[in-house]
């Protein structure tokens, strides 16, 4: 085997570990897949937390109203 040869059977063996740009453009891909994909699952979740909140927020005002009709009642009772 040539000098030339022998230099570049040892540098495919050093490079091996590299990544080609087919497998940089591949993980490129999957990470923008990967992005997209959270994204979505993301507004999904917000969207689910908006409502329980706005349940949160009925429940709330519903319970400050029946105590702001309790309360004059409560007070129109004999012995309070």
């Amino acid at each position: 085997m040539a000098k030339a040869e022998k230099r570049i059977a040892r540098l495919k063996g050093a490079y091996d570990h590299l990544a080609t740009r087919t497998d940089i453009e591949r993980l490129r891909s999957e990470l923008e897949e990967d992005t997209e994909r959270l994204k979505s699952e993301v507004k999904v979740d917000i969207e689910s937390l908006r409502a329980e909140l706005r349940g949160v927020k009925w429940f709330i005002g519903a319970g400050i109203a029946a105590v702001g009709i309790a309360i004059p009642v409560l007070n129109r009772l004999p012995g309070t």
